[in-house]
């Protein structure tokens, strides 16, 4: 069994202007089952709370913000074998956020990932392509309606497709430190809640107990 759990600070900026701050916390719970010693399957379920900033005083509009401002299940299975694996995942929003530009209401979101990993020592290295299937469209604040008026975003359930490289360094058995870049082969054209990407670059630190 495994419990995980992080919390991201993302620096965004954007024709509109620049934010910061600490996004929203994920905590997954996780376990692994062995099958004949050379087959993994990994079953996850947990949840990504609303602990981001979703306002600002410039009122910037969602895609500005570090913070989704909604509480999400998070489910997924990933099957290895030997150095290959490929994974399904399903990510359920709850509710709308409180964005006073948007209020944006997210669809779900299905992931489809599939690589391959080599482990050097302390040094571990992964290559995947990952798909993002949004299933529903999405929907905001309506601008010209009532204040509790929405509209459904044309096109928003696009599908995303990214290719991403990971460096691992295991600098001891309690501490470990990740860095990763992600391309995008396929992008989606809306941009309502700031996930869509030039490209992204992550880094992480990691304590093991």
């Amino acid at each position: 069994f495994r419990l995980g759990a992080a919390i991201p600070y993302t620096f965004i900026s954007g024709p509109l202007g620049e934010n910061n701050g600490i996004g929203d916390l994920r905590i997954v719970f996780s376990k692994s089952f062995l099958i004949k010693k050379i087959h993994q399957l990994t079953i996850s379920i947990g949840g990504k709370f609303a602990s981001g900033r979703i306002n600002s005083g410039d009122s910037l509009p969602q895609r500005y913000m570090p913070g989704l401002g909604t509480n999400d299940l998070l489910a997924g299975a990933v099957y290895t074998y030997e150095n290959y694996y490929f994974g399904i995942g399903y990510q359920k929003s709850f509710g709308r956020s409180g964005n006073y530009d948007t209020k944006l209401k997210r669809g779900d979101d299905a992931l489809v990932r599939a690589g391959f990993f080599e482990q050097f020592n302390k040094v571990g290295i992964k290559a995947e392509i990952l798909t993002v299937l949004r299933i529903q469209p999405s929907s905001v604040r309506d601008p010209i309606g009532t204040e509790e008026s929405y509209t459904e975003i044309d096109g928003s359930n696009e599908v995303q497709v990214n290719m991403l490289g990971t460096v691992t360094y295991r600098a001891s058995r309690e501490i470990g430190l990740t860095g990763s870049i992600a391309i995008p082969f396929l992008t989606r054209n809306y941009n309502y809640d700031g996930l869509k990407r030039a490209f992204t670059f992550s880094g992480s630190l990691s304590y093991f107990f």
